[in-house]
């Protein structure tokens, strides 16, 4: 194989010897003129060659610049939109709470909220000789409303519920408390009466309760949730 392609190589530069040496002899036959218009012209398709070469390296170098540049603008583009969008993403997250705690704080739990409530937490009393509650106390929450509220069920005639919710203030969310200090059981034959809540708070995270349940006539303490903190499940 060696061989064959240096023997391929020989023959080529044979030829090639051969086809220079008819060149110059053809050229080396003419007169004066056709022989300086010969080498004019083939200095003129080495110069329009060069040119040629130059000016298509000159045009790679400008489109590859104009590349360069056009990807460091679309890069800087991007950075700069998501800069700005990560920037308003924030600016709405940290406004959301503020503007949704607007809306909820001090709110009745309507339809809309209660359909989807979740009891964080429940307070029972039971009076000595009795096997069912007097009086059950539930903290409620919405995942969709995201509020909390406290329900009351009470038994007992001529009493006071006192009932407290409250939110602390945070770094980002101003506190907030809904308290009903005067709810009084009368007539207690009907249902409903049984039954009272609290306005809602928005409520992100956890809440604090407490409760007193006291005789409307005495002033006696029955029963007392002291205050603490309930948070949803």
């Amino acid at each position: 194989m060696t061989k064959f392609i240096i023997r391929r190589f020989m023959d080529g530069l044979g030829s090639l010897h051969k086809l220079v040496a008819k060149c110059w002899t053809w050229f080396t036959n003419l007169s004066f003129w056709p022989k300086l218009a010969a080498v004019l012209a083939s200095l003129v398709a080495i110069t329009v060659a060069i040119t040629g070469v130059i000016v298509a390296s000159s045009t790679i170098k400008a489109n590859e610049s104009t590349i360069q540049k056009n990807e460091a603008d679309t890069k800087k583009a991007a950075a700069e939109a998501a800069q700005a969008a990560s920037a308003s993403a924030s600016a709405s997250l940290a406004a959301l709470p503020s503007e949704k705690a607007k809306n909820i704080d001090g709110s009745s739990p309507d339809a809309l909220c209660k359909n989807d409530f979740l009891e964080w937490a429940t307070f029972n009393f039971v009076q000595p000789n009795s096997e069912k509650p007097a009086t059950t106390m539930r903290v409620l929450g919405s995942e969709l409303c995201t509020s909390a509220w406290v329900h009351v069920f009470n038994t007992l005639e001529g009493t006071r519920v006192e009932k407290t919710i409250e939110r602390i203030d945070a770094p980002d969310l101003k506190g907030h408390q809904e308290s009903t200090p005067n709810d009084i059981s009368t007539n207690l034959t009907n249902e409903l009466n049984k039954n009272s809540f609290s306005m809602q708070v928005f409520a992100p995270g956890c809440v604090w309760v407490s409760f007193v349940l006291t005789r409307v006539d005495s002033g006696e303490v029955l029963w007392e949730v002291p205050r603490q903190q309930v948070c949803k499940p």
